[in-house]
């Protein structure tokens, strides 16, 4: 083939950027493409890798492909890799941390090493239970010398129970002389590692004990035998989450950890992405199974409807009452949302959700809707009076009140402006921690530009404040960042924040979904939705080492509360009119 003809054949090769829809009107292939609605998951389509670090330090709901809420998997054990902290008992027996590399191949596995005494060897963490509640206990075990193995429950929580291990075969048995659950053991790919699961229902509440052990034998007298001071086994990833299954498997510090929520529409299933949301706590007690306080027939609903969740614990109205949810105290001079989910059994019917002044019973806010046989989540705010000791909040209809086949579930009480993803309580209020993803490290800077480049963002957004940032850019600092917020109409879309002075402002109409900036010394511009690219061609930026997802530099505030579809970015500078072509 002659350089001419290989030439002309070259030039008419597509490029990389062909490959997507995206990429092909930037006519530039991305350094970074975190396609969260797509992918469901955190890893990048560039580079195939998990760069994004997220936690969340509770548990947390968002709603599934199938229209119901679900609860993300939570982890309740802490330093799940770090079985030599105090969080972890040991019994006759010490911790090399980090000793061999672990399942996913960091050196992070540690090994527990028996001692000499003639007694059981093992570690264990204790986790205080509800009662009638199932968990499921996991840990990934490799052999140091021990054949044989087991995981035990134990507690006041629950009747000693146990799994045991053989990892030669890498099989499951049940120990003879004691109790045992059912126990499911799986390879990690061709390593001698094996995750090991199994599930309790407690009795009571109280202390669930979760310990691993190697054994001498298989049978639960062997479960004691005389150490030799260097045989046991190895540790990695151990986890407990209030499930029937094992989910995911979810790394913990010092606190409780959950995965990330990949939420969806309700009603028509379509993924929306990585869900971050602020902090929250719900007021209402016993928020599924509760039966609103009816001023009329307080006997008037029963428990006998399917939820939201798919469970059978929402209330029907089996009376025609006026509907009260009780009187909240406390909360005066407060902004306060309460949001309920509502439907009925036959037919539609036009309702009311009222928030009042406790005591006077004046009106602060409604909100009118009409109810039908399909589930709605119906939300009132507003901000109770200087005088008032509470609030109170009534679903009423065009006469007597609500209705007989009226049925309510998930009812919340939080302070904000706006409701944000349900929030399961039973006996107390509970808090959702808020989202905390960013990328830094080596992570960060194996596709950031330090010079600038183009970073491209799809989201939606609970909030109608202009605080709500979809990203921001930062060196670990207050004084040197740069973001894109979504919020108010008429705010600046894109700021540059250095050395603790504003050195770039570009104002456009934001808000909307579709957001597209430079970020660059003396080069800054944002068009939003396709709309015209306003710039500023004055300002230095810092030297940036990560970025946080959907909130300001440190995870602490200025929450999108909302889901984050797709994040790009380009290491160069677009084109003003190629910025509007890849937010339209």
């Amino acid at each position: 083939m002659t350089l001419a003809l290989a030439s002309r054949r070259s030039a008419l090769l597509p490029g990389r950027w062909v490959s997507n829809e995206l990429w092909r009107r930037a006519r530039a292939v991305p350094s970074l493409d975190l396609r969260f609605a797509e992918t469901k998951s955190l890893v990048d389509a560039v580079t195939g890798q998990q760069l994004v670090t997220y936690s969340r330090a509770s548990a947390g709901t968002y709603v599934g492909s199938d229209g119901l809420i679900k609860t993300a998997t939570t982890n309740l054990l802490l330093r799940s890799e770090e079985f030599d902290n105090a969080s972890w008992t040991k019994v006759a027996a010490s911790i090399t941390a980090n000793a061999i590399a672990a399942p996913n191949g960091t050196i992070t596995a540690d090994a527990l090493v028996e001692d000499n005494a003639n007694s059981g060897h093992l570690v264990l963490q204790s986790f205080t239970a509800s009662n009638a509640t199932t968990y499921t206990f996991s840990v990934y075990v490799q052999k140091l010398g021990r054949r044989y193995g087991a995981v035990v429950f134990s507690g006041a929580a629950v009747t000693v129970s146990t799994i045991g291990i053989d990892l030669d075969s890498g099989s499951v048995f049940n120990i003879s002389g004691i109790g045992n659950t059912a126990g499911v053991i799986s390879r990690v790919g061709s390593t001698n590692w094996y995750r090991v699961s199994g599930s309790i229902t407690t009795t009571s509440a109280g202390a669930l004990d979760c310990n691993v052990r190697p054994m001498n034998g298989t049978t639960w007298a062997d479960r004691n035998y005389q150490g030799d001071g260097t045989s046991g086994i190895y540790l990695w990833g151990a986890q407990l989450e209030q499930s029937s299954t094992v989910g995911e498997y979810i790394p913990t510090g010092a606190t409780i950890n959950s995965a990330p929520r990949f939420d969806h529409n309700p009603t028509t299933g379509e993924s929306l992405g990585l869900l971050v949301e602020e902090q929250r706590s719900n007021l209402v007690l016993n928020s599924a199974t509760f039966q609103p306080t009816s001023l009329g027939n307080p006997a008037s609903y029963t428990v006998d409807q399917v939820a939201p969740n798919g469970t059978t614990t929402a209330s029907r109205q089996t009376a025609a009452n006026p509907c009260t949810f009780l009187d909240y105290t406390g909360i005066a001079n407060a902004l306060y949302t309460f949001s309920v989910y509502v439907r009925v059994t036959s037919g539609t019917q036009s309702l009311s959700l009222q928030l009042k002044n406790a005591g006077s019973d004046t009106l602060i806010q409604s909100v009118s809707f009409t109810a039908t046989t399909t589930w709605q989540r119906i939300s009132v705010s507003g901000t109770t009076a200087g005088a008032t000791t509470g609030a109170r909040i009534e679903i009423v209809g065009p006469t007597v009140g609500a209705p007989a086949g009226t049925v309510f579930w998930g009812a919340q009480l939080e302070a904000g402006a706006f409701p944000t993803s349900y929030i399961p309580t039973t006996t107390a209020a509970v808090t959702r921690a808020a989202d905390v993803a960013s990328i830094s490290g080596s992570a960060f800077s194996g596709w950031y530009l330090s010079l600038g480049g183009t970073v491209y963002s799809d989201v939606s957004s609970l909030s109608a404040s202009s605080g709500q940032r979809s990203l921001t850019f930062s060196d670990g600092s207050i004084a040197n960042q740069a973001w894109i917020r979504n919020g108010l109409p008429g705010t600046a879309a894109l700021e540059v924040y250095t050395s603790s002075s504003f050195v770039a402002n570009v104002a456009t109409v934001i808000g909307a979904a579709k957001s597209a900036g430079v970020i660059g010394n003396n080069d800054f511009a944002a068009s939003i939705n396709g709309g015209a690219v306003v710039v500023d061609t004055s300002g230095a930026i810092a030297a940036y080492t990560q970025i946080n997802i959907g909130s300001n530099y440190n995870g602490s505030g200025s929450h999108l509360s909302g889901t984050i579809r797709r994040l790009v970015y380009w290491g160069q500078r677009l084109p003003n009119s190629t910025l509007q072509a890849i937010t339209q």
